[in-house]
């Protein structure tokens, strides 16, 4: 296992390429150049340039609303499952990742496996309606991380 088996997803705005990204283009990021994809809202050829192509501008909205960061979170990782690697780590864009750490880590536990690591970004588990219930009365219950303190899977 290697960096080249980890897909490193970064969630950011507009609002924070020139701030949050800028720091992180500068740092970590250095060592995970190739791993490294930042999903956005906003076009930036600068920034695109800067992240060797990997800024992925998507079609979601550009507030903090749950919805908003679910549809980068399905941005990322319909990417991730594209790209053949074996491990998908999500992380904000306010946040430092101890790149060589995280490889160390994830070395420990079988790709092949079942693996959530992190802390759920929500204190209990979401409830909705199962739409194929007959009454639309059952609720699912499920845990949902949209990213918090990162995680990987």
């Amino acid at each position: 296992m290697s960096l080249d088996d980890i897909f490193i997803s970064v969630k950011t705005s507009k609002q924070f390429h020139e701030t949050r990204l800028n720091v992180i283009l500068k740092t970590w990021f250095q060592l995970a150049k190739a791993s490294t994809y930042f999903f956005t809202d906003f076009s930036d050829e600068e920034t695109s340039i800067l992240t060797n192509g990997h800024l992925i501008v998507t079609s979601c909205p550009s507030d903090h609303s749950r919805q908003a960061l679910s549809c980068k979170m399905q941005a990322g990782f319909d990417t991730f499952l594209k790209s053949e690697k074996s491990w998908f780590c999500h992380f904000d864009d306010d946040q430092y990742v101890n790149v060589l750490a995280l490889e160390d880590k994830l070395r420990t536990f079988n790709a092949n496996q079942d693996w959530y690591l992190g802390k759920p970004s929500i204190e209990r588990p979401l409830e909705i309606i199962d739409r194929d219930s007959p009454d639309l009365q059952k609720k699912i219950s499920f845990w949902f991380a949209t990213g918090g303190a990162g995680f990987c899977l």
